[in-house]
């Protein structure tokens, strides 16, 4: 009775914590699923299903209200519910697909009639392509209903970027066809962009214009972006490079922009007009370089924040300036400017329908490529119109060439010595030509050296420590962010120690602070000298406080090593006025295998405590996190 009693109580829960309104499968519907009615919670906290379940709609489910499931940038999960019931009088198998390549994760949990769970599907570019339900380059999730069956679909999703989750349901014939319609479209598409590489390169090798190679560079890096983007390139270029699955779409955006700047910048000849085309081009050269320097160096906050703002700016500006110089004559800039338009469009109406306010369909969803494809056609056509006006001036100076010395044939003396003068005259601008080449290319190698010099100077000096000569706060943060994120993705532990020297503002007090300055080098030199790996970090974390970073090192190693950083201190012989200064220093030690919820603060913060507690406890001694152990 009890056993009925609870199967009724979960039969409730079940019922009560379903959605108002479902989706019934059947042949003629539309593979398209109108989300309005289903339900979304944006997950404030870690839940498993099974809690999600227990919680029933104490949780703040609500309604999508859009036909596609479109948020803003989340830091959290979220979750999608929605009933399905068979409509059909035998079983069928379905497949729930979602064609956004842009989702970190994506999870479906099938909940029964009867309160069971289904065995969860995970997919998104994060999960591995052995672990897929189904080998597609979009997460597609295989799902069986027995004749009449109902059940209630939980979709959890995460995704850096704007969480955009579109959903089509359809059966393995009409999915069939879907891919290889798609295939067979993004295949013509990638193909047109391959041909028009492959020609401007050509090009590029018989005319000897960098306008053509520089072309032929944009297009590669945009079929490096719809590769990222349309999920090809994580199936079949790079599916087992984890990092590059994270962030092909990003660093294929960022060296798309690049390139396009400095297609740009040639193709309308900036150089001729100078001002503030020419400034404001190298503003965003540079700027695009430093975002992809920031993106392999995974310095993401300053990409968050800059990003899509700069992104606006550059297509505005291109545009602004391609109009400008349209209005002032420029022939080329007539075709950049429409050029440039079809990929704005292209772009502005796909930024649309991530954020809901176009429906998803194919034309939005293959806007931008067709886009991209206009774009660079458009472009190709204004290169072959450069070459064919720069014939047509060859063949207008050879007529003009050919009057002239028709004009001259009266006189045979008065020709050969107009001819002479005209070589001479030639093989001097020549050869000025050349000198000024040479000198202004010698000038240009040297200053790029110079330039290279200082950066490379001023870049050691911004992470050096003047005094001690290790690496300062800044760069240990740095790396300890990095060491950080390296240690989860790999599962390896991580180890921070903390060195303060004992009584170090007695040794500055006693001895002076020239003394105290010659004592922090003598213990940076002696950390450094038992820390050799070349992976380790030592930084003057700041005042008489050193840090040492070990990747990979457990707490036992990381343990060994304090002790012997403590005992290498205690015996440096440092001699002041003929009188050995004794020395020696408390450590701290923070080592474990840290998991996503850890940041370098806690990291830190450990550390430090068990620095304080060896300084309470007597000094001169080595203290772990979370447990005492005396050096």
């Amino acid at each position: 009775m009890s056993s009925f009693l609870r199967a009724l109580l979960l039969l409730a829960l079940v019922v009560a914590t379903a959605p108002v309104s479902g989706v019934t499968l059947h042949p003629d519907m539309r593979n398209q699923l109108d989300a309005s009615a289903f339900e979304y919670w944006i997950a404030d906290k870690p839940l498993s299903r099974d809690e999600i379940l227990a919680h029933g709609d104490a949780l703040p489910w609500q309604p999508v209200g859009r036909k596609t499931i479109n948020f803003k940038l989340q830091e959290n999960p979220v979750w999608v519910r929605f009933p399905l019931r068979n409509g059909q009088s035998e079983s069928a198998q379905w497949l729930l697909l979602v064609p956004w390549i842009m989702l970190a994760h994506v999870d479906m949990h099938v909940l029964n009639s009867d309160g069971t769970w289904r065995e969860p599907l995970h997919a998104g570019y994060r999960v591995e392509r052995e672990n897929l339900p189904v080998n597609f380059r979009m997460p597609v999730f295989p799902l069986q209903l027995a004749p009449g069956e109902e059940a209630t679909v939980y979709l959890r999703a995460y995704s850096k970027a704007v969480l955009f989750i579109p959903l089509l349901m359809k059966t393995p014939q009409q999915f069939r066809t879907y891919e290889n319609t798609t295939n067979i479209a993004y295949g013509m598409g990638f193909g047109v962009l391959l041909a028009m590489m492959l020609y401007n390169l050509s090009l590029f090798i018989f005319v000897r214009d960098r306008t053509y190679l520089v072309y032929s560079l944009y297009v590669l890096t945009i079929i490096f972006y719809m590769l990222a983007v349309t999920g090809f390139g994580s199936r079949y270029a790079w599916s087992d490079w984890a990092w590059l699955r994270a962030n092909a779409y990003s660093l294929s955006a960022e060296i798309s922009f690049l390139v396009a700047v400095l297609f740009g910048r040639l193709f309308l000849r900036l150089h001729r007009y100078g001002g503030w085309f020419l400034r404001l081009n190298t503003f965003m050269l540079v700027y695009w370089a430093l975002a992809i320097l920031c993106n392999l160096a995974g310095w993401i906050v300053f990409l968050t924040y800059t990003a899509n703002l700069m992104a606006l700016l550059t297509c505005v500006i291109g545009l602004v300036t391609a109009i400008i110089l349209m209005r002032r004559g420029d022939r080329s800039a007539r075709y950049f400017t429409i050029a440039w338009s079809f990929i704005i469009l292209g772009t502005f109406f796909a930024i649309l329908m991530t954020y809901g306010a176009v429906p998803f369909n194919a034309l939005t969803e293959n806007v931008q490529m067709t886009g991209f494809v206009l774009e660079l056609l458009l472009l190709s056509l204004a290169l072959a119109d450069r070459i064919n006006r720069t014939r047509e001036q060859r063949v207008q100076a050879q007529q003009q060439a050919l009057a002239a010395m028709q004009a001259l044939s009266d006189e045979r003396s008065e020709k050969l010595a107009v001819q002479a003068q005209a070589m001479a005259m030639q093989q001097r601008h020549t050869e000025e030509l050349e000198l000024r080449v040479l000198d202004r290319t010698a000038e240009l190698e040297r200053a790029m050296k110079n330039l290279e010099l200082a950066n490379r100077e001023l870049a050691k000096l911004s992470v050096t420590d003047p005094l001690t000569k290790l690496h300062n706060r800044r760069y240990f943060d740095e790396t300890l962010q990095a060491e950080l994120s390296r240690a989860v993705r790999t599962s390896q532990s991580l180890a921070l120690i903390f060195v303060d020297i004992d009584h170090f503002k007695s040794i500055n007090d006693t001895y002076g602070h020239l003394v105290g300055d010659e004592c922090l080098k003598l213990v940076a030199s002696t950390i450094r000298q038992v820390v050799t790996r070349s992976t380790d970090l030592v930084a003057r974390y700041g005042g008489e406080e050193f840090a040492v970073v070990l990747p990979a090192t457990p707490e036992k190693d990381a343990l060994e090593v304090a002790n012997r950083i403590r005992v290498a201190i205690e015996k440096v012989n440092f001699i002041h006025a003929g009188k050995r200064v004794l020395l020696s220093a408390s450590l701290g030690v923070a080592a474990r295998n840290p998991t996503s919820f850890d940041t370098p603060n806690r990291f830190i913060t450990a550390a430090d405590e068990a620095l304080y507690r060896a300084k309470e406890s007597g000094r001169n001694r080595v203290i772990v996190a979370e447990q005492a152990n005396t050096g």
